[in-house]
């Protein structure tokens, strides 16, 4: 499953903001979140649970980057992504 459409980034740090929701409370790992710039994974971490919004910061070098956020879902319940959003940090 993937989520997030591509955009072209400035280089900086951004904070990513995501929460999900599913049929019954899921209170173990969901997935995985992948951040990929210009087609190359640089950064993973793991969505525990749909009760808390999901977090993560990451950092863009590349000029003119191709950001896309991908999540990788683990579990059988029906996961719905109800906001994404980042944020530029600097």
């Amino acid at each position: 499953t993937f989520y997030g459409p591509y955009s072209h980034l400035e280089p900086g740090r951004y904070h990513l903001h995501a929460e999900f929701e599913a049929d019954a409370s899921v209170d173990e790992s969901i997935g995985i979140m992948e951040i990929v710039v210009n087609e190359e994974v640089i950064k993973t971490e793991e969505i525990l649970g749909t009760d808390e919004p999901f977090t993560m910061e990451f950092e863009i070098s590349t000029e003119d980057a191709t950001v896309q956020t991908r999540l990788m879902k683990k579990v059988e319940e029906s996961v719905r992504c109800t906001e994404l959003y980042l944020i530029k940090l600097d």
